[in-house]
């Protein structure tokens, strides 16, 4: 009887039908769902703040600064509640498998920085889980015992992006003294900062015994491909390479960008994946 690690890498390599996902909004990511409950709680404790607030209660000088903050949060109310409106919408046409649905996600999520960031990495998180749906994806549990784990291009960016956001952020507070700049600044470093978290948790290719593990994209599920499954490997001028797979559950191609390696691991992933083709009798053109 097979448990741990060895029963979760034999039941997602032995599933013939990857993945799990199902049809209809099930497609989208619990943070998707997370982003969007937060913004609706941080515009319900705001606007409830403006309605509890007693002008009358405050110094004379100060009432005339609140009336007037008052009077523009009730003036954005119907544009917030549109935007969460909308940010409803692209989820459901992300789900329905429409990559159009980011559009209007990225709008919305763009009007209502900082706090729209969760909701837009969950609305990237989804878009992948759609568009990767047909391919066998990886549990947690499975990544472990590679033979070669190559590095993704994307952490060291994720890196200098936190870095340039974090400097940025206390550059709002000595400088400008902006609290609404200093907000968006650290809503922006903590994103860079679950990049990096991501990228260093999600290589871009990592080679085992009898498959390999790859990233399609940085916000794409893992994939996983048996090497037997593979009937051709192509090289398109060292810049992607063309899978094509058959398994039970039909044939498909995939391209797979070499950008998404490391730079200085570009080299030894492509002779390595290249080396364990080879030994399955399908020689990486």
């Amino acid at each position: 009887m097979l448990t741990g690690t060895a029963a979760a890498r034999k039941s997602f390599l032995d599933d013939p039908r990857p993945p799990v996902y199902t049809e209809g909004m099930r497609n989208l990511h619990p943070a998707a769902w997370v982003g969007l409950l937060f913004n609706l709680a941080m515009g319900w404790l705001v606007f409830a703040g403006v309605n509890a607030l007693d002008i009358s209660t405050l110094p004379e000088p100060d009432r005339a600064t609140a009336e007037t903050f008052i009077q523009a949060v009730s003036a954005v109310r119907p544009l917030f509640f549109g935007l969460l409106l909308l940010q409803a919408l692209a989820l459901a046409l992300i789900a329905s498998g429409r990559g159009y649905g980011l559009i209007p996600a990225a709008l919305a999520s763009f009007l209502m920085l900082p706090c729209s960031l969760p909701y837009m990495i969950g609305s990237l998180l989804s878009h992948g889980r759609v568009v990767y749906a047909d391919y066998r994806t990886v549990p947690a549990a499975a990544r472990a015992q590679a033979l070669f784990v190559f590095r993704s291009a994307y952490l060291s960016k994720a890196r200098a992006l936190t870095a340039i956001f974090t400097l940025a952020t206390f550059a709002c507070y000595a400088l400008l003294h902006s609290p609404d700049l200093m907000l968006i600044g650290a809503g922006l470093a903590a994103t860079g900062a679950y990049c990096m978290l991501r990228a260093g948790r999600h290589p871009a290719l990592s080679l085992h015994d009898d498959y390999f593990i790859f990233s399609p994209a940085f916000f794409a599920p893992l994939i996983a491909a048996k090497y037997k499954e593979i009937e051709e490997a192509r090289l398109e001028d060292t810049n992607a390479i063309t899978f094509r797979l058959s398994t039970e559950a039909g044939t498909r191609a995939l391209r797979w960008h070499l950008r998404n390696l490391d730079r200085r691991d570009k080299k030894e992933a492509v002779t390595e994946l290249g080396a364990a083709l080879e030994m399955h009798r399908v020689p990486l053109r």
